[in-house]
């Protein structure tokens, strides 16, 4: 039987990873109906006017007990969604920081709850509730620390963000300000405070009087990219290289708009063009991992590789580039070195990657080499249960039906609840009367 085409469930393995691992495992589960209980973070981003804060990055740090950040743990890292909002799946009970990046704009207010299985406040050992958390946050020291008990099943979270201390500012992108620099940098000053509709109106009002102003014209792209609309943004910024091809910045933000437009084909030369102007190693890293991650999305995997691996040497410490470069070479058949980078990463990282590297090779009919890394996913992550399923296909596709009863029986144990469990139980069923029959 081939565990790609199996009866068990209509959801094949994932063609490519995800940008992220943890978004990998949540994939994974939904698509193959994983019955397994999960910790989920699910919030809100609120900028200072009180609406939704579009594409804004949301990173979760694990850390130590003093909530120093723990480098041998993997951060996860999303981006809201256009009303603000953002889940982060898969998450293991323990302590945190939440990191809210937003141009000059850091978190002020924060609202947490926090669940048990029963929908209830969690009740700490030492009889104490963990009641909800409504309160200001420092803004020159805006850490968000999450300690997360076992019995919590579910986390909630509003962040509502707001100016930087003047004094710790960090400075914007580079802007052809033109003419009209001082009016022009009050509307840039209010994109930078959340006020969206108020820098619109000011650009437009700008506009109007410089009408190929480059400038201009990307700040409205980029303030139409923070409201979410990414089609008007990429009008915006394609205008701006159209009447300078030179500004700053320009044909790099055209191309995030054309990536997230699905246009990869076209974000492909616009990234190039950025390369081209740019020769800040941190820049080269960043636009080289997305011109690997655009490849990608072609399916022009042997392309991809040649940048991820620049991308890379740059940044030799940055997770997401590792875990894109591992894809890349899993789909280009080059197995080893996707091998030799899952060696370097962390336990739950690996895990996804050895799930990923898995169902390629199973796939391929390559059952050993499947169940191998199948194996190696579920000891470095117990609660990919999933693994042992597909781990009891490939013994079956193999005639070994003792290992394969023993391998669904470890998913059943796992994931007693799963959609798919009691098709799983009849097969198990059949499995062992096909063996006493012999």
């Amino acid at each position: 039987m081939n565990p790609i085409d199996s009866p068990l469930g209509a959801g094949s393995v994932r063609r490519r990873l995800s940008f992220a691992p943890v978004l990998l495992l949540a994939a994974v589960g939904a698509a193959l109906g994983v019955g397994i209980d999960t910790l989920k973070i699910r919030g809100t981003v609120l900028g200072p006017d009180g609406e939704g804060m579009a594409r804004t990055e949301v990173t979760l740090v694990p850390t130590t007990e003093n909530f120093e950040p723990d480098p041998a743990l993997t951060k996860m890292t999303i981006r809201t969604n256009r009303k603000g909002r953002f889940t982060l799946p898969f998450v293991k009970p323990g302590r945190y920081l939440l990191e809210v990046a937003a141009d000059d704009l850091v978190p002020h207010h924060v609202k947490i709850q926090m669940r048990n299985a029963d929908r209830r406040v969690p009740v700490l050992p030492d009889g104490t509730r963990l009641e909800d958390v409504d309160t200001d946050i420092d803004p020159a020291n805006p850490q968000i620390q999450l300690a997360i008990p076992a019995d919590v099943i579910d986390v909630r979270l509003e962040v509502t963000l707001g100016e930087r201390p003047q004094a710790v500012a960090a400075s914007g992108p580079q802007l052809d300000l033109g003419e009209s620099t001082e009016e022009a940098r009050a509307a840039f000053d209010k994109i930078q405070a959340g006020q969206l509709d108020e820098a619109l109106a000011d650009l437009d009002a700008l506009l109007a009087e410089q009408p190929d102003n480059a400038g201009l014209h990307e700040m409205r792209g980029f303030v139409f990219l923070r409201k979410g609309d990414t089609v008007t943004a990429e009008q915006e910024f394609r205008r701006a290289v159209d009447l300078d091809p030179e500004v700053p910045g320009g044909w790099g933000l055209l191309a995030s708009a054309l990536a997230d437009n699905g246009k990869f084909e076209e974000a492909i030369p616009a990234i190039r063009e950025q390369l081209a102007r740019t020769e800040d190693p941190a820049e080269r890293a960043r636009f080289q991992l997305l011109l690997g991650q655009v490849l990608l999305e072609l399916d022009r995997a042997d392309e991809a590789i040649g940048p991820l691996e620049e991308a890379l040497s740059i940044r030799s410490d940055d997770i997401t580039t590792k875990v894109q470069l591992v894809d890349a070479y899993t789909r280009a058949g080059r197995e080893e070195d996707a091998e030799r980078l899952i060696a370097d990463l962390s336990d739950q990282t690996a895990a996804s990657l050895h799930f990923n590297l898995a169902a390629n090779y199973l796939r391929q009919k390559r059952w050993e080499d499947g169940i191998e890394h199948m194996r190696a996913a579920v000891e470095l992550d117990p609660s990919l249960a999933v693994a042992w399923r597909w781990i009891g296909e490939a013994e079956a596709a193999l005639g070994r039906l003792g290992p394969a009863i023993e391998a669904y029986e470890k998913y059943l144990a796992a994931a007693p609840d799963a959609e798919d469990a009691d098709i799983v139980r009849q097969i198990v069923a059949a499995y062992r009367q096909a063996l006493e029959s012999k």
